[in-house]
């Protein structure tokens, strides 16, 4: 099912065939699909730098100190 929304998509090209009497599925990856896929990497990677970039201002507002943490 997967697959099959994938191929709808065009981002996947599914060739089927039988080896040996027994059935194989082989996925490509298309242009289109290799395209969106680095768009989803880009964008998780601005993600996480924003994540990064809001704790480490996170940390900066407080000081640890053993047994507590106390707001600078």
């Amino acid at each position: 099912r997967h697959l099959k929304m994938l191929e709808e998509a065009e981002a996947v090209r599914l060739e089927k065939k039988f080896v040996d009497s027994k059935p194989r599925t082989t996925v490509f990856v298309t242009r289109r699909g290799m395209d969106q896929f680095n768009d989803y990497l880009s964008a998780l990677s601005d993600l996480l730098q924003k994540a990064r970039r809001a704790m480490a201002a996170e940390n900066r507002k407080t000081a640890f100190l053993p047994g507590k943490a106390v707001r600078a």
